[in-house]
Parts: structure tokens; C-alpha cells; sequence
């Protein structure tokens, strides 16, 4: 489910007791949080998003890891710190097409740029973790019941996926008004079908293949993900607003009730883009991660500013 390497069935050592005592501890880092943030304390106050969410990713990892004995931080750290590395990617490029969009701002950001632009990082690595282990720990509680059906009669058109989430991308793009929910599942459907030819985890083989767990597990961990962004971004000093049109009203937390479909879509986006990353690293040279390193560093440091200049509201 999180592309990690083939499990490792561990026995009762260093990993059993990391994942004991993280069970124990994170939940007091998060109940402290939340008291701190609820009194207008800090620093939780402003940085209670980050503490909750690192504090529930590390309690889901250890969870994961005591019901199975394999987890994707415990028994594979290097492949977590990848995908935590490669969340900030991510979630930049969604603040990317945020300056076209205009969806969402942010308030209450810590005024030092240094301290600022660190709490962009520290929230933004959490997305890619956050939908991974929760993906994990619903199927280790069973869920979904069943995830398996006849392959489909017609073989599905990865080239036909990958047009129509071409099409949605430059439609949200070119009239951000009407189309901008389309930003929220156009990714899986572009990438998917690469992800199937270049032999990696891919949603549109499961389905050719008659297996629809991993795409259940992937839309209720989003759901799940989505409630909880929400949430916690309400006790948060530093958080967001929404400003989706027509979609102002009838609101749980900040997101407008129609908003929540996103998250379902959102959490296979991740998991589309995610593989395909994880691939292409594993199969490239030094010589290119290097490259893609200083790449991604760059684009951070740039949209760092813009963020700070279009979406928060910060002067250049």
C-alpha cells in the first residue's frame, strides 16, 4: 500500500519498543498541543498544526507497526523520510496552481520569514505521510471488508485517463472559476496510466485486474485525512481560508460541505503521484537525484516567496 520495500516481519526488539512507547507518548504530545493551542499558548498555538499531524503519523506508524510488524517509518525509514521529503514537492506544486486558482489564504503566520517559511516544510511533509499511514492503519483494522470484483469487460484506456486529466488540469487552469475542482483528480488521472506502463504500484492495474482494495482504502483514507486537515486547522493559529466560489455556505469546520468530495480524490492523487516518484528515484542514477535534489530545493525556495507573497499576504 505505501510502496515500500517487501515487509519485514520483525521480532520483539528496538522496533517493538520504539513502537510501545510511541503509542504512549504521542498522544500526550497531542492532548498538550491542543491544550496549548486552545489557550492561545506558544508556541503551540501557531505551530498546533504541525504538532498534531506529526503526532498522529507517528502514533498511526506505531500502530501499524504493533498490529503487523512491519510500518512504513519503523521498518523502512529512508523510503519515509523520501516521501515526507517529497510531500513539500508536492504540496508546493498544489500552491502553485493555487496563485492561478486562488482557493485558499493563509493567516496567523509566524511574522520571522525564517521561522515562517520552516513551518511551511514542517506542515507541507506531512501530506504524502499523513494519507500513507492512514491508508495502512484502516487496512490493518480490516478494512475494506472486500476489495475484490470480475475485471472489468472492456480493457480500460490508459491513454484515454491520461487525456481527460490533461484536459481537466488545463480547464481548471484556463477558468479557475468553474473548473477549479478539477485540480483534485486530474494528477491521478495523468499519471496513472504512466505509473501502469513503467510497471509501479498503479490504480488502473488493480482495476484491470478486478481489485478495487487498495482504491477503497486510498478514498477512506482521504476522507479520513480531509476530516482531521479540517479539524485541526480550526484550533490552529496559523491556518487557512477557503474562497471557493458558489461553494460558501453550508460549512463543517472551514471546508464547504461539497469540499469534502475533494479529499477522496485528493488521497489517490497522492498515491498516483507518489508512485511514480518512488519509482523514478529508485530507478535512476546519482548523477540525476542529485540534480532532482537541487531542482526540488529550488522550487521550494520560489514558492516559498510566492506563498508568502500572493497566498499569505506578506510584502516581497
Amino acid at each position: 500500500m505505501t510502496n515500500a520495500p517487501a515487509p519485514i516481519h520483525a521480532n520483539r526488539g528496538p522496533q517493538f519498543a520504539a513502537a510501545r512507547a510511541l503509542t504512549v507518548v504521542t498522544p500526550l504530545v497531542f492532548a498538550s498541543a491542543l491544550a496549548g493551542a486552545l489557550a492561545g499558548r506558544e508556541p503551540c498555538h501557531t505551530w498546533f498544526f504541525s504538532l498534531a499531524w506529526w503526532s498522529l503519523i507517528l502514533f498511526l506508524d506505531a500502530a501499524v507497526y504493533r498490529r503487523r510488524k512491519e510500518s512504513l517509518l519503523l521498518s523502512h525509514p529512508r523510503r519515509f523520510i523520501f516521501f515526507a521529503g517529497f510531500s513539500v514537492v508536492l504540496w508546493f506544486l498544489f500552491e502553485a496552481i493555487n496563485l492561478r486558482l486562488g482557493n485558499w489564504t493563509y493567516q496567523g503566520l509566524p511574522p520571522d520569514l525564517s521561522a515562517r517559511w520552516a513551518g511551511y516544510i514542517l506542515a507541507f511533509a506531512t501530506v504524502v505521510p499523513a494519507v500513507m499511514e492512514s491508508a495502512d492503519f484502516l487496512e490493518t483494522c480490516g478494512w475494506p471488508f472486500r476489495g475484490t470484483g470480475s475485471p472489468p469487460r472492456a480493457r480500460p484506456s490508459g491513454a484515454a485517463f491520461s487525456a481527460a486529466g490533461a484536459l481537466m488540469l488545463a480547464a481548471a487552469l484556463a477558468w479557475p472559476t468553474i473548473f477549479f475542482p478539477f485540480v483534485w483528480i486530474a494528477f491521478a488521472l495523468l499519471v496513472d496510466p504512466l505509473n501502469d506502463r513503467l510497471g509501479a504500484p498503479s490504480l488502473l492495474r488493480d482495476w484491470r485486474e478486478g481489485s478495487t482494495r487498495r482504491l477503497k482504502l486510498l478514498l477512506s483514507a482521504g476522507l479520513l485525512c480531509g476530516i482531521l486537515w479540517e479539524a485541526l486547522n480550526m484550533a490552529a493559529g496559523a491556518r487557512w481560508v477557503y474562497h471557493l466560489p458558489g461553494l460558501d455556505r453550508l460549512k463543517i469546520f472551514e471546508m464547504p460541505l461539497p469540499g469534502y468530495l475533494g479529499f477522496p480524490a485528493f488521497a489517490v492523487e497522492v498515491f498516483a503521484l507518489s508512485s511514480l516518484a518512488v519509482t523514478v528515484w529508485d530507478r535512476s542514477p546519482k548523477a540525476f537525484k542529485a540534480a532532482f535534489f537541487l531542482a526540488a530545493a529550488g522550487f521550494v525556495w520560489v514558492l516559498c516567496g510566492l506563498v508568502d507573497r500572493f497566498t499569505a499576504g506578506f510584502p516581497s
